[in-house]
């Protein structure tokens, strides 16, 4: 950059930029005050450009708790800026590699505000395959994406739809779903300690789905790679070929990422 162009720049979209990091860094609602503890900013500034990012979407305020937030235009970035990414070709690749090894639906799950959301899909020519229809979000409690990043994911965004989910299966009495909060947290364990969210007819959906996790470099979830089947056609077994297989396609995409066993 030289310097004139850097006398030229506008300094409220560097502050803005500030703030928003500090948002992004926050993985979740945050108050004024940590804000402004945060970016060093004083709250009464640090307010009036807030105002401003919410009226553009790249904020937005929670009107019971008044805490901030990433906006619908920031989640959009987010997607875009993803799909940009020379990781999805070397993703979309795997999923073809995957759907011909096993002949069975495969799928990039990344999380937006509503929840994990399918951001590619590859499904095999055959009436049995398991069909997806675009932009599907994931349940949380009883899909294995959303469990996935339910267990991987510290994203306070997922919260308030866990809590819902979790009261929608109890009052139902929702097969094949975790019922508490207590149950849900043993659910979790089981999937950090496997390394994989594995689950048979969630919900009694009538499919059967694995999702591994894909890190980026600082060892955070990225994305979820997923395979689905109707019931009964996927080997569930930990220590399978299958599952070792579609474990093995994400460990070279996180690799890909930057991330580093052990590192």
């Amino acid at each position: 950059m030289n310097q004139e162009f850097a006398r030229n720049g506008l300094k409220s979209i560097e502050v803005a930029g500030t703030i928003l990091r500090a948002m992004v860094q926050a993985h979740g609602p945050v108050k004024l005050s940590e804000l402004s503890r945060t970016t060093g900013m004083p709250t009464a500034k640090l307010r009036r450009y807030l105002i401003s990012m919410i009226h553009v979407g790249i904020a937005s305020q929670n009107p019971v708790n008044a805490m901030y937030d990433l906006g619908p235009l920031s989640m959009e970035i987010g997607l875009q800026s993803f799909s940009r990414f020379d990781v999805l070709k070397q993703a979309e690749q795997t999923l073809e590699e995957i759907v011909s090894a096993c002949g069975e639906t495969a799928a990039i799950g990344q999380l937006a505000k509503e929840g994990p959301r399918f951001v590619r899909v590859n499904e095999p020519v055959h009436s049995w395959a398991y069909s997806l229809p675009p932009n599907h979000v994931c349940s949380l409690t009883y899909s294995a994406t959303g469990l996935l990043f339910c267990a991987y994911s510290e994203a306070k965004i997922l919260q308030d739809n866990i809590e819902e989910e979790l009261s929608q299966n109890h009052l139902t009495g929702r097969p094949n779903a975790p019922h508490s909060a207590a149950q849900l947290q043993e659910w979790l364990q089981r999937i950090k300690q496997r390394g994989h969210s594995a689950l048979e007819d969630g919900g009694k959906g009538g499919s059967t789905a694995v999702s591994v996790p894909v890190l980026n470099a600082e060892g955070q979830l990225a994305f979820a790679l997923t395979v689905f089947a109707h019931v009964g056609r996927l080997n569930l077994e930990p220590d399978g070929p299958f599952i070792e297989m579609v474990v093995s396609k994400a460990r070279i995409l996180s690799e890909h990422l930057g991330y580093r066993q052990g590192s």
